[in-house]
This record gives C-alpha cells, sequence and structure tokens, in this order.
C-alpha cells in the first residue's frame, strides 16, 4: 500500500527543517562574535602581560643602572680621596726632599770649606817646611863657599852661581820663577797660577826617553836622552817644517820656537827629568783652535 502524503505532516516537518537552518544561522552569528572577542581579549591579555614584563625589564635595567651609577659614583669619590691623599704625600714628600737637599747642600758647602781650608792648610804647613829647609840648605852653602873662598879659585865662581840657585829654589816653592824677564811655571801649581792670569794656553806633558815622540798642542817633543843628577836633557822640537834639537836643556828654562814669521811663539819648558822620562809643558798665545792633526817625525 502506498503512503498516504499528509498535508499537515508536511508543513510541520518544513517548519522544523526552517527553525533548524536558522538556528545554526544564529549559532554562528552569535559563535563568530564571541570567538573575535575571546581572541581580543587574548590579545589585549597578552600585550598586557608584554608591557608588565617589558615595565619589569626596564625597571630592573634601571635598578642595576642606579646600582651601577651609585657603585661608580662611589668608586670615583674613593678615586678622588685617594688622589688627593697621593697628592698631600706627594707635596710632604716634597718638602721633605727639598729639607734634605737643602740640609745636603749646606754640608756639602761646609765639607768644602772644610777641605779647601784644610788643603790651604797643609800647604801653607808644605811650603813652610819646604822653605825651612831651602833656607837651611842655603845657609849650609853659603858658609861652605864662605869657607873656601881663600883657597880654590874656582870656588869663588860657584860662590857666584850660588845665590842664583838659591833664589831659583825658593821661589820655587810658589811654583813660579822669573827666567829671562818672564814668569816661569815649575809645577802644577804655578800652571794654573799662570792659567788663571790669562792670555796663553798651557798643555802639559809626560814623554818616556825610549818611547815615540809626543805631539804636544802643534809642537812635537822628542826625549833623546835625560841627567836626572844635574837636572837636564837631550831633546828634539818640531813645529810644523822646524826641527831644532836642544841638548843639555836645564830645568825651568823656556826654549821659544816660532811657528813662521807672522806665526805665534811657542814656549817649551821642561820642570823635572828623571832617569827614563821627562815633564813639562808648553805654552802659547790663548784663543788658537786645536789642530786636526800633528805632524810625526
Amino acid at each position: 500500500m502506498k503512503a498516504i502524503n499528509q498535508p499537515g505532516t508536511d508543513s510541520r516537518t518544513g517548519n522544523r527543517q526552517a527553525d533548524l537552518h536558522y538556528g545554526n544561522i544564529h549559532t554562528f552569528v552569535i559563535f563568530v562574535p564571541a570567538l573575535f572577542a575571546v581572541s581580543l581579549l587574548a590579545v589585549v591579555f597578552h600585550h598586557q602581560r608584554l608591557d608588565e614584563e617589558i615595565q619589569h625589564e626596564v625597571m630592573t635595567t634601571r635598578t642595576v643602572l642606579t646600582q651601577s651609577q651609585n657603585a661608580s659614583r662611589a668608586q670615583l669619590l674613593k678615586l678622588q680621596s685617594e688622589l688627593a691623599a697621593a697628592e698631600r704625600r706627594l707635596a710632604t714628600t716634597q718638602l721633605e726632599l727639598d729639607g734634605v737637599r737643602s740640609l745636603a747642600e749646606q754640608r756639602g758647602a761646609k765639607q768644602e770649606r772644610n777641605s779647601q781650608r784644610h788643603v790651604a792648610q797643609i800647604s801653607q804647613e808644605t811650603n813652610s817646611r819646604e822653605l825651612r829647609i831651602l833656607q837651611r840648605h842655603a845657609s849650609a852653602q853659603i858658609g861652605s863657599a864662605f869657607q873656601n873662598a881663600g883657597s880654590v879659585k874656582t870656588d869663588t865662581s860657584r860662590l857666584k852661581v850660588e845665590p842664583d840657585n838659591i833664589s831659583r829654589n825658593l821661589a820655587q816653592v810658589g811654583g813660579l820663577v822669573e827666567e829671562r824677564g818672564k814668569l816661569i811655571a815649575t809645577n802644577d801649581q804655578g800652571i794654573q797660577a799662570l792659567r788663571r792670569g790669562g792670555g796663553k794656553d798651557y798643555f802639559v806633558f809626560a814623554i818616556n826617553k825610549h818611547g815615540k815622540a809626543q805631539p804636544v798642542r802643534d809642537v812635537i817633543v822628542e826625549l833623546h836622552d835625560t841627567d836626572s843628577k844635574r837636572d837636564r836633557a837631550d831633546i828634539r822640537i818640531q813645529l810644523n817644517d822646524t826641527k831644532l834639537e836642544k841638548n843639555k836643556v836645564r830645568v825651568n828654562d823656556p826654549i821659544e820656537l816660532a811657528a813662521g814669521p807672522d806665526g805665534p811663539v811657542y814656549e817649551i819648558v821642561v820642570n823635572q827629568v828623571f832617569k827614563d822620562n821627562i815633564r813639562g809643558y808648553v805654552s802659547v798665545a790663548g784663543g788658537r783652535p786645536l789642530p786636526d792633526t800633528a805632524k810625526q817625525f
């Protein structure tokens, strides 16, 4: 049997389907905004949490920076304090050094004055002792000469020579003698005195008998022989192209040698004669430049 469609049944079925369709649409319409609202709330909540975390990080960083600045400021204050203390210590040390330096200078000046006074005293005592010895020796020589004057004719000539030697020996104590109208230095003390007088340059030498010729300023001096008992020496002198042989040169007897017609005059003096060497000096007018080289024999 076929079913018979009833009009009332179809109508209810269509209404139910329409309600169901409408309900789905309504549910969808409500669900989508709700989902959007939930998503929006989630985003807002997430942003809020991010803001809180950022603010927390900022606060933490600010706290760390503040602590670091405070520590740096404290360290700077400490360094400034230590620097000020170091400057005070340095100033104190400088004052102490100035005091020590001043005391050392005072002591040095005092010691120098005492040394000079002591040296002068020793020199004076030495000169006085040598002068007394020379005076006694001179008196003995003069007495002996007068005693033998009537018996031997040669004693008369010796008597004439002795006073000159006595005067020369007495003058040598001070380091200077007068020879041929000019002052001659007999030792280092006399050379220093002549140097202080100015006008000439002085160059000392010490030459061995068996050694090579020695350049002294522009002059070249060579020692051939010595007679220490009679204070005489045989020497050879060269100045530029001029050569001069001088035998039996007496102590403190100056030898003059000119460097050409218009050149300066050099003075060679032998102060001491020993067995194998001599000592003396060369003098020349001051202000002349030193030579680059010296000729050899």
